[in-house]
């Protein structure tokens, strides 16, 4: 492993992105060498803070400033110098110090999404408009877990965007179509346009509408992508599938759509269960140990740790409105038979003993 990789590792864990693996490589560096740990640990300190400053605001945009913020080069500058004042001589040391972070944000720079300005994105369109191929200018939102944030499109539509769920879109919509890529949860109050139709992918399924609103959800924990219609009128389709179906839903409906049996289920939703979280209720029904867990993860923005051979047991169920993460515990534990350690925004879960 070299230096390079280890600042990619730490941006993905500030910014929410870091997957399993790099949780793992992470550890590895901070058991080979305390200075790592150190420095991830100033890094991480000085994030919360800044985040905690700039509450509501546009999340990537207060990271890619954080991260390339004076206060951390100096930092770095600082503990890198520390690391480094046995084997460089001082005058030599900060210059290799400042070198070293601004060849490490260079590669983050170009690495990580959203550090620059929500990295935009160009790329060759696989549809021709015209008999020629559409060039688009695409840009990412990702939120982390643990963050919400309130996206306006080119066309004025608004979408609240939940924590751990990202949104793709065009920096300028084309004549003929509207199209976004979302992962995890958004809800969507589109602009009115009948020359427009707004289509939103989400895996397998496209869900399409003239003007209305409307939610997605399509989080992997819940294996489901579920779309609940507020108000309007929206068309669900999977085209990418064999067992290929159109739908029409309206007002008060929702689609779930299984990604393992390819199936759709159409029902009237609970406006608490499926809208809740854009009013701060965390909501469960029958939830089960993964779906506690991830839930829990994205809303906290915590890590979540499991003993061995704990599980969560199954079929939980209630909501929590602005509660804090101890509440929240104490009352799924009770309700579960389980206890729990937090440690800053790490959080242990254990079986209680008979």
């Amino acid at each position: 492993m070299n230096d390079e990789l280890f600042w990619q590792l730490i941006a993905r864990e500030l910014s929410g992105e870091a997957s399993a693996t790099d949780e793992e490589k992470l550890e590895k560096y901070f058991a080979g060498n305390k200075e790592y740990k150190a420095i991830y640990n100033q890094l991480k300190a000085q994030w919360k803070q800044k985040q905690h400053e700039n509450d509501g605001s546009d999340s990537q945009e207060v990271f890619r400033k954080f991260w390339m913020s004076e206060i951390i080069e100096k930092e770095l500058n600082e503990l890198i110098e520390e690391k480094e004042n046995t084997i460089i001589p001082e005058q030599q040391q900060k210059k290799s110090a400042v070198l070293s972070y601004t060849k490490y944000a260079a590669v983050l720079l170009l690495f990580i999404g959203f550090t620059v300005g929500f990295w935009i994105l160009e790329y060759k369109s696989n549809e021709k408009l015209d008999n020629q191929q559409y060039v688009a200018q695409w840009v990412t939102k990702y939120n982390p877990k643990g963050q919400k944030s309130t996206i306006t499109l080119p066309d004025r539509s608004v979408v609240k965007l939940n924590a751990n769920s990202k949104l793709i879109y065009p920096a300028e919509f084309e004549p003929g179509k509207r199209e976004v890529i979302l992962e995890g949860e958004a809800f969507f109050k589109v602009e009115k346009d009948k020359n427009r139709p707004f289509t939103i992918k989400t895996g397998e399924v496209t869900t399409t509408v003239l003007g209305t609103s409307f939610n997605i959800n399509a989080y992997s924990y819940n294996k489901k992508i579920k779309i609940a219609v507020v108000t309007g009128k929206v068309t669900v389709a999977n085209k990418e599938t064999e067992k290929q179906r159109d739908f029409v839903l309206e007002s008060t409906e929702m689609l779930a759509y299984d990604s393992k049996s390819k199936d759709f289920e159409k029902s009237i939703f609970d406006p608490n269960e499926e809208l809740g979280w854009q009013d701060e209720i965390l909501q469960f029904k029958d939830a089960g140990s993964q779906e506690i867990v991830e839930k829990l993860e994205n809303w906290y923005g915590v890590k979540i740790h499991l003993t061995n051979g704990t599980a969560i047991p199954g079929g939980f169920t209630g909501s929590f409105k602005e509660q804090s993460l101890e509440h929240v515990l104490e009352i799924m534990g009770a309700a579960s038979g389980f206890g729990f350690e937090i440690s800053e925004d790490e959080v242990t879960i254990f079986l209680n003993r008979p």
